[in-house]
């Protein structure tokens, strides 16, 4: 009896270090949400790559808008003149190559709107790493909880299988029932390990996401909290819902694309007298002893008899025209997306709300349960069946968060928009 007991209290004391190296064995990585955000911003590899990707491509686009490389042209002719003379020409010309004017002024308009467009770009992107980052870790929090549950089933079922060994072998429970205890204590403690590998998973993702520095096993590493990231229902007004599905960014960023296509037909029209050359410089004429000089002009204009700046300019009419069409589409399926999404938040938290009174019910259920187990009126396969099911019932209430959360990120996904508190 003394022997059952230590081992079932050193049992227990594993189990709560195995809890302890999750939630809380070592000090918590503490961060507040604006923390929380510039991690995320800071160790995205794709916010990286773009910053340096949309940075590169304005610089690629002003070195297109800038000037030829100008250059120095010289010809010298040497010859014999009548009288026995060396005549010897020569003509020094400094070339330039500029871009014209009006040119240069619609290019500009153009980097202009590729600049907005590009920040615009990298602001929604930034908002969907951390819309991922939020789902990640809620998840990491939900599964948590959930893993203290399975936790708490498993130490019932160990109680529970001590209690009807002791009866088995006093010869008052059949082997049958000691065996099914014993199949269901082991389905529980898989459980628990299958969320311990699920919760260990989770933890690794989010450590990448913020950059987190793991040492010595990852078991041991540090559990994230994050101040002001708690689950909450979202108190979006419908209004409210329909000015963002106006204002969506993804429909912003294709009309700014539809503008620079507009703007490169009208460039396209114009970059055909374009490319022309103008020099300045000196021709001398020198016979024996005597030199003159002259000043000299060239002027090299294009004759654009080709059609390539007409098939150009067709290309962006086209394309401005294929987006056009996209910011309709976009408009009208975000709005269809986000309106179903907001209906199926309200329906998710009822169904929430609903299992808040079903585990209250088998709450008592349970406590009732433990009465008349306790007084021999029920057996311990009925007491234990309440547990279980108060237990599926919390279990079934995470589930239920999550699948509120996950919505709730599509939503906000399909908004292109981070919900702030009041919103949530």
């Amino acid at each position: 009896m003394k022997t059952d007991g230590k081992m079932k209290k050193i049992f227990f004391f594993w189990l709560f270090l195995g809890g302890l190296a999750f939630f809380g064995g070592l000090a918590a990585y503490d961060l507040d949400y604006d923390q929380f955000v510039q991690r995320i911003e800071q160790n995205s590899i794709e916010l990286i790559q773009n910053k340096g990707q949309f940075s590169a491509n304005l610089h690629d686009y002003r070195a297109g808008m800038s000037w030829k490389n100008s250059f120095i042209e010289t010809e010298i002719g040497l010859g014999k003149a009548s009288a026995g003379k060396v005549n010897i020409e020569s003509n020094t010309l400094v070339i330039l190559t500029p871009r014209l004017p009006w040119v240069v002024a619609i290019l500009n308009q153009s980097l202009q709107t590729k600049t907005i467009q590009y920040a615009k770009t990298y602001e929604l992107r930034k908002r969907l790493a951390i819309i991922g980052a939020k789902r990640i870790y809620f998840s990491y929090v939900l599964a948590k909880e959930k893993y203290k549950i399975y936790q708490q089933r498993e130490q019932n079922f160990y109680s529970q299988l001590k209690i009807i060994e002791k009866k088995f072998e006093a010869g008052s429970a059949s082997k049958k029932d000691y065996v099914n205890f014993k199949n269901s204590y082991y389905d529980a403690r898989l459980a628990r390990i299958d969320i311990e590998k699920e919760l260990e998973n989770i933890k690794s993702i989010l450590y990448k996401i913020l950059g987190l520095r793991v040492t010595g096993d990852f078991l041991e590493t540090q559990d994230i909290n994050v101040a002001g990231l708690d689950f909450a229902y979202l108190k979006l007004q419908k209004i409210r819902l329909k000015e963002y599905i106006s204002q969506s960014p993804y429909v912003e960023i294709i009309a700014l694309s539809a503008k620079d296509h507009g703007i490169n037909a009208r460039a396209s029209s114009m970059e055909r007298w374009d490319n022309f050359e103008i020099g300045f410089g000196i021709e001398s004429n020198a016979l024996g002893n005597q030199t003159e000089n002259f000043g000299s002009m060239r002027l090299n204009v294009p004759l654009p008899l080709t059609r390539r700046y007409d098939f150009l300019k067709k290309k962006y009419l086209a394309l401005q025209s294929a987006a056009l069409r996209e910011n309709e589409v976009t408009r009208n399926n975000i709005s269809v997306r986000a309106t179903s999404l907001f209906t199926q938040l309200q329906t998710k938290r009822e169904f929430i709300e609903l299992q808040q009174e079903n585990i209250k019910n088998k709450k008592s259920l349970v406590d009732m349960g433990k009465t008349a187990y306790e007084s021999q009126r029920i057996s311990s396969f009925e007491y234990l069946a309440y547990q279980n099911a108060y237990m599926d019932s919390l279990i079934k209430m995470i589930d239920a968060k999550m699948d509120y959360i996950q919505t709730q990120a599509l939503l906000e996904e399909t908004l292109g928009r981070v919900l702030q508190k009041g919103e949530i």
